[in-house]
């Protein structure tokens, strides 16, 4: 039996709209995904509201204005939502959770607002690598370093306080600040890989810094 053609239409269009309303579901349950924390090794502590430092465990839901640091031998994943998704706090690494998307505030934000897209840190010590997906329109993802700050588009990365960047893949652009110096912008663009010292600014990277960042974003931490 043949089916007119308004009938055929009609028939794809809905189809079309089931599948564009059920990506429209995945996108929000990915967005409003809690911010916590998925892995950890060795000794890492937390500070809420400017206390004390306490012992992070995995599981523990994060919010703005959390303090994270993390001992010698020691490493956490934190889990920020869509875009950002995960990043990684290495070694002897401290970083403030300045905003964060969805997530209830320990400062003055009130959970719900428009800053459900942005995520800002503030890296004090040490480094944190991630591998940033395209986020919905407006989305910012931004790194703040002793040397300047870093807004990440997308990519795999690595940034450490000392002001050294490196890129896999994707795009980066960092607002360099050296001390008494006149502030500069960067883009770090790749492949290939490239990576910025406050030095020489950006230059390609070498096989051996490309190998090192690769295997720092694969090491599996416990659960």
């Amino acid at each position: 039996m043949h089916i007119e053609r308004p009938v055929r239409l009609l028939l794809i269009l809905t189809l079309l709209f089931g599948l564009a309303e059920q990506r429209a579901l995945r996108a929000a349950e990915e967005q409003a995904r809690t911010p916590k924390v998925v892995g950890l090794r060795g000794r890492v502590q937390i500070s809420h509201n400017s206390g004390v430092f306490v012992p992070l465990l995995t599981g523990v839901e994060l919010r703005s204005g959390d303090v994270i640091r993390t001992a010698i031998a020691s490493a956490v994943d934190l889990d920020l939502g869509a875009g950002p998704g995960i990043v990684r706090l290495t070694e002897s690494s401290t970083v403030t959770l300045d905003k964060l998307p969805g997530a209830q505030t320990s400062i003055t934000n009130a959970p719900g607002t428009n800053d459900a897209i942005q995520v800002e840190l503030s890296l004090g010590t040490g480094e944190l690598l991630g591998q940033c997906k395209p986020g919905p329109s407006g989305m910012r993802f931004e790194i703040k370093t002793p040397l300047g700050l870093a807004q990440v588009l997308h990519g795999q990365f690595r940034i450490q306080s000392r002001g050294y960047l490196v890129l896999l893949d994707g795009k980066m652009l960092f607002a360099h600040v050296p001390p008494g110096g006149q502030p500069a912008a960067h883009t770090l663009n790749a492949p290939p890989a490239c990576y910025f010292t406050p030095l020489v600014g950006v230059q390609p990277a070498p096989r051996e810094l490309v190998r090192e960042v690769k295997n720092q974003l694969k090491a599996k931490l416990g659960k």
